[in-house]
């Protein structure tokens, strides 16, 4: 039975006993059992609560209360205090540097950082795989504050130390992006995929990895290369089953192909996921449209929510509208509408009134298409009407309520 596991550390060589506690709560944080995830943190902490004299302790003791949500500083007082006992603590170096990133204080940030890279350059037991961590959090830092060719530097180290310094690949592509070197960021990514594993661990691709794959799956899009990016989002789902970007993602691939079919299949496969109580938002980008303006983004929510008024659908400008286009065409079902419609006799019983509207700047908004239908209609029936909306300078005037029109799914 190891030392923390009884509930305190007791062996005489504390240090060897907190670093191994440190490397203990780098697993802990990737469990995905809330309760498995609690008791292990909890154990750690029992082991760690009261130290005051040793280093490592003492980043330990940061580091956990970091994770309880303690405030920075009261978090940065213990790590701080922790570099100052050994000065060649590069992990606690690190760490701070980070948290001083996330405060604004980037200038502190940038020198700490800095001397976290040079201490474990220096540091014989460092491995490869921290040195070059450590390299990676200074040119994230450095790409943050617009030094991009020192950015560059920072991730190349990364990758001279490993080469498989996932985040490296994905940064060095950000910057050649922003360069518009669109053909060297590609080819940065796809050194990255070349390096995964084959097939992926049980568990699937790490997050980093995953980010690498995402990362290449997005800069096909945008070349509108959409079978290769459908190769890539595939490669990162099959290994990452429960990740429902890369689901979004492979909808819109389907979409842009014309490829309804599996479309709609897929879309089911997301809503299982919504179902389970796995996806972390209300809604997902169905579809990229490509104009001669720029991209137009389509948002479902995954929720009908006709009584706050919200819209089912809503396309929006990827970037600034162009001209006198609306910002956002929306669709959906108001009950209060329906409610006054329907006391006006206009609205039968069993049916809704949807209604497809722009919405421009300065609140501006109008009316552009009403349907009376049974049941909710989808997209494929909406779509043009919207995207002509959002084509079309925002108009002056609205529609008017149609006629009945006995739209039913069943």
């Amino acid at each position: 039975m190891t030392p923390w596991q009884k509930g305190r550390v007791t062996t005489h060589d504390k240090t060897s006993d907190f670093r191994a506690l440190n490397a203990e709560l780098d697993r802990v944080v990737a469990y995905t059992d809330p309760v498995k995830r609690k008791q292990a943190l909890a154990s750690i902490w029992e082991n760690v609560r009261d130290e005051k004299d040793d280093a490592w302790g003492m980043y330990l003791k940061g580091r956990m209360l970091m994770i309880l949500g303690k405030p920075p500083p009261f978090c940065l007082m213990y790590l701080q205090k922790a570099i100052q006992m050994d000065p060649k603590l590069h992990q606690a170096m690190t760490t701070v540097g980070l948290l001083l990133r996330l405060a604004k204080q980037l200038p502190d940030a940038l020198t700490m950082l800095r001397r976290a890279e040079d201490t474990a350059r220096e540091d014989r037991e460092a491995s490869n795989f921290v040195k070059a961590a450590c390299a990676a959090d200074l040119g994230g830092l450095l790409q943050v504050m617009g030094d991009n060719e020192a950015a560059e530097e920072a991730f190349r180290r990364a990758l001279a130390e490993d080469a498989d310094c996932w985040p490296a690949y994905t940064s060095l592509a950000v910057l050649h992006e922003k360069n518009d070197s669109i053909e060297e960021a590609m080819a940065t990514l796809k050194d990255a995929i070349d390096r995964l594993p084959e097939p992926a661990a049980p568990s699937g691709y790490t997050k980093e990895q995953t980010q690498c794959l995402f990362a290449a799956g997005v800069l096909a899009t945008r070349r509108n290369e959409w079978n290769e990016a459908l190769s890539i989002f595939t490669k990162a789902y099959e290994a990452n089953p429960v990740h429902w970007n890369i689901l979004s993602k492979i909808i819109q691939c389907y979409a842009a192909m014309g490829n309804m079919e599996e479309r709609d299949s897929t879309i089911r496969k997301l809503y299982i996921l919504v179902m389970q109580g796995k996806v972390p938002s209300d809604r997902y980008c169905r579809e990229q449209i490509s104009t001669e303006h720029g991209n137009i983004l389509v948002f479902e929510m995954f929720q009908l929510a006709y009584e706050s008024g919200k819209p089912v659908l809503f396309m929006q400008w990827e970037k600034t509208s162009p001209l006198n286009s609306p910002q956002m065409v929306s669709f959906g079902s108001n009950e209060g509408i329906n409610r006054i419609q329907r006391e006006a006799g206009q609205v039968p019983e069993g049916y809704r009134l949807y209604h497809i509207d722009a919405h421009g700047l300065n609140g501006a908004h109008c009316a552009l298409e009403f349907i009376l239908a049974q049941k909710k209609p989808p997209y494929d029936r909406v779509r043009q009407t919207m995207l002509d909306g959002m084509l079309q300078p925002m108009p002056a005037t609205g529609g008017s309520l149609p006629t009945v029109d006995t739209f039913n799914l069943n």
